[in-house]
This record gives C-alpha cells, sequence and structure tokens, in this order.
C-alpha cells in the first residue's frame, strides 16, 4: 500500500509541471511608427543624437542652425521639453550625446569660427549646465561621438581637420586628456566603451576610402582595415562579447553595409543597395546582439531602418515626408527603436519610434488546462504579437508553467492561447501577456481540471 501511494506521489510531482507547448519565433512585434516633431522653430536637427534613459524616456542633442546654438530636448510624462544649452557663439554642430547612470546628458559638439573649429563638451548635473572647451589645437572637433564609462566620465572622438587625424579626448579624475589615434584619416568617428572601459572606435580613411575600427587595451592604440570599399557615415557599437559591429556606406555605390567581428575575424555585407546613403548611419544593438540600423535613403529622400532577427535581414521605411537627412538611433529596454532626424519641408526635429496595434486580452477560462483570447482592437493586423501565459502554484507549488508563442491577429478578431493539459491540486496563478497588456487571475487546479 505505501508503495502505491508514493508512487501515485512521485506520478502527481512527474507530470504536475507537463504541458503540451506552443512555441514561436521571438520577432520584432511593433508594427508602424509613430512620428512626432520635437522642435519645429526654425532649421534645426541637422546634427543631432538620440539616447534613452532608464525610464525609456528619449533625450536628443541638436544643432539650430537658424540660431547657431547647441539644443537639448527630452520627453517625460508630462511631453516634450526643449531648451537651449549654449549659445555662445556658432555652436552645437557634430553633436553626439550620451547619459550617465543618474540619466543626466552629455553632449560633445563643436563650436565654429571661420576657419576654425573647437571640441566643446556639456553636461548637466543638479546644478543646471555647465560647458567646456576640450580641444582647441587647430580646427578640431568634427565628426564627434560619445560614450559614458562606468564611472560616468566621457570619452569622445573626434576629427582633427587640420591634421587629419582621428584623435581621442578622455576625462578622469586629473582632468582632460587628448590624443592622436590614427594619422590621415579620422571623418566619420564613433566611439563605443567594452566591459573594461577600453575605447573602440569605427572611422572612415577618406584618402583610401577604407572603412577602419581602432581600439585600445592593455597594450595600447591598435588600427586596422576593414573593407577596403566603403567606410563613410560610420556607426559602431559592441556586442555582448565586446565584439564591434559597424554599420558604413560603400564609398562606391552608396550601398548601406554592415561588417561585425567575431572569433573567426571581419564579416561584411551588403544590406539595401537600392540607396544612395548620405550624412550618416546609425546603429545598436539590442539585448540578444541583434543589430537595429537607420539610414538616410538620398535617391528617394527616404529615412529607413533595418534589423535583423533569427530569419535574417529585414528593410522598412520609417518617413517620406522631405528632406530627412541625419539621423540617430537607440533601443529602449524592450529592444524597441527609436529614431531622432532632420525632416520635413520646415527642417524640423522630429522623433520616430515604434507603435503595436491595441491589444486586449479578454476572458481567462478554464476546463482543460488554462486559456486565454487576445482580440485585436485597431483596425491593422496586429503582426508577430508576443504572447506569454504563465501558471504556478498548487500543492507544495509543484505547478509551474510558461507558455510562449508569436501570433499574428487579423483586425477585429481574436486567437486563443492554451497552455494544455495540467495536472496538480490547489490553488494557481496565471498571468497573460500581450505584448505591453498583461492581465491576472487565480484558479483551482483538480488533477486535469482547472476551474477559474
Amino acid at each position: 500500500m505505501k508503495t502505491k501511494i508514493i508512487g501515485i506521489l512521485l506520478f502527481m510531482l512527474l507530470i504536475s509541471t507537463f504541458t503540451i507547448p506552443i512555441t514561436g519565433k521571438i520577432k520584432m512585434e511593433r508594427i508602424t511608427w509613430s512620428i512626432e516633431t520635437v522642435d519645429g522653430e526654425g532649421d534645426v536637427g541637422f546634427y543631432n543624437s538620440i539616447a534613452i534613459d532608464t525610464n525609456d524616456h528619449p533625450h536628443i542633442g541638436y544643432y539650430d542652425f537658424t540660431n547657431g546654438d547647441l539644443k537639448y530636448a527630452y520627453k517625460d510624462a508630462g511631453g516634450w521639453h526643449t531648451t537651449t544649452v549654449d549659445s555662445g557663439g556658432d555652436v552645437g554642430l557634430e553633436a553626439s550625446i550620451a547619459l550617465d547612470t543618474s540619466d543626466y546628458p552629455h553632449i560633445c559638439y563643436n563650436e565654429y569660427t571661420y576657419a576654425n573649429g573647437d571640441l566643446k563638451y556639456a553636461y548637466k548635473d543638479a546644478g543646471g549646465w555647465h560647458t567646456t572647451t576640450v580641444d582647441s589645437e587647430g580646427n578640431v572637433g568634427y565628426y564627434t561621438s560619445i560614450v559614458m564609462d562606468s564611472s560616468n566620465y566621457p570619452h569622445i572622438s573626434y576629427f582633427d581637420s587640420t591634421n587629419v587625424d582621428l584623435k581621442y579626448a578622455y576625462k578622469d579624475s586629473g582632468g582632460w586628456h587628448t590624443t592622436i589615434v590614427d594619422t590621415e584619416a579620422g571623418r566619420y568617428t564613433s566611439i563605443a566603451l567594452d566591459a573594461n572601459d577600453y575605447p573602440h572606435i569605427g572611422y572612415f580613411d577618406s584618402t583610401n576610402e577604407d572603412l577602419k575600427y581602432a581600439y585600445k587595451d592593455s597594450g595600447g592604440w591598435h588600427t586596422t582595415t576593414v573593407d577596403q570599399e566603403g567606410g563613410g557615415c560610420t556607426s559602431i557599437a559592441l556586442d555582448t562579447s565586446d565584439y564591434p559591429h559597424i554599420s558604413y556606406r560603400c564609398e562606391t555605390y552608396r550601398d548601406l553595409k554592415y561588417a561585425y567581428k567575431d572569433a573567426g575575424g571581419w564579416h561584411t555585407t551588403i544590406l539595401d543597395s537600392s540607396v544612395s546613403v548620405k550624412f550618416t548611419t546609425s546603429i545598436a544593438l539590442d539585448t540578444s546582439d541583434y543589430p537595429h540600423i537607420s539610414y538616410y535613403n538620398y535617391n528617394n529622400d527616404i529615412l529607413k531602418y533595418a534589423y535583423k532577427d533569427i530569419d535574417g535581414w529585414n528593410t522598412t521605411i520609417v518617413d517620406n515626408t522631405y528632406s530627412l537627412t541625419l539621423n540617430s538611433i537607440a533601443l529602449d529596454t524592450s529592444d524597441y527603436p527609436h529614431i531622432s532626424y532632420r525632416g520635413g519641408e520646415n527642417a524640423d526635429l522630429k522623433y520616430a519610434y515604434m507603435v503595436g496595434p491595441e491589444l486586449e486580452i479578454g476572458d481567462i477560462t478554464g476546463g482543460i488546462g488554462v486559456n486565454a483570447v487576445i482580440t485585436n482592437l485597431d483596425t491593422e493586423n496586429a503582426l508577430d504579437v508576443n504572447v506569454e501565459l504563465h501558471v504556478d502554484g498548487g500543492i507544495l507549488g509543484l505547478i509551474n508553467n510558461t507558455i510562449t508563442e508569436t501570433i499574428n491577429i487579423p483586425p477585429g478578431e481574436s486567437e486563443t492561447v492554451k497552455t494544455g493539459l495540467l495536472f496538480g491540486l490547489g490553488r494557481i496563478n496565471i498571468v497573460v501577456t500581450a505584448d505591453d497588456e498583461e492581465e491576472t487571475a487565480e484558479g483551482i487546479q483538480f488533477l486535469i481540471f482547472t476551474l477559474i
């Protein structure tokens, strides 16, 4: 008798976590773009750069061409806020922004006077905005890029036009330091830091029209040629293994290209040959190390977006409403893209982000397993909706099942997600998510029957 009881208990333990799974592919769930005008006061946004804070709010540093000022915009629950950061001369060209661990903005930029430029730096803290000149030796401060290290110190790559050099500046407790990284090269610089706070720079060798890459380690600086068929409009990001990924253009045909390095070396590919890439490309990597790139199609005056997922590369149009030049991309904590750019007939600073359809999680019912109804309330197809159905609880907490799948829902229609067979005893907790929507429920599991 004891053996039979023990056998029944072991059987219940074994199948209490059993389910018939339904799986799908993880892809970008968002399908449409929402576009906002951030600043329309004059010709603004020609040089712009975006960063996303820990609350998924965008921050943009940009140049006001009409007034020759450096400006800054950010969005919170109250909407957009804009301010002039520096108005001392013609300032704000080549703006690049990064946020520190407290979400304060740091911006590097160029102050231009006739045939001369300085590298400048602005940052905000609890006391307000502060500006300083970092490098004024010659005509410097072009093609700037900024990143913050783990101690909240800034690191900047930039171009010295007087000597045609790639330069690098960083700040520590001793103040600012500048150095030459490469000579006869250095346009279109882009910087990233690895896990040890060492800098990695992608840039353009305009003398040879090559894409080049420089990095620093304990042994000093190292430079290499990545692609002899391109390198302008460069942007760099590092993956979770500190390997570099670079977006850029082919100088011969103006195609959008992408290069990345792994243990096997460098790999390059053409992503979009239907365009004439001009001004900038911008790259960011998601939490799965997939690249996301924004870029400008000069032939058709279109802002485009390319991203890679488990199925390969995808490209889409973000905006085609005129004069969509310089752009910058950043990803939020859910890996959704946010893009700042200059666009519209009035040369406004604009902002685009991906939005999904309006979804509703309806009835959560029991029976044989748990069933949840997801309804698309929108007038467009809800494509690649990421759904998760989680059930846990029961005696000794032995029920613990999570079902994930990706579904498509036509407008006005519904789809039902099911766990399949569950087995156990006792009270259970149920959580259903569909993209950003979430609903919870409680129920009772009685052997193979679920009561809600």
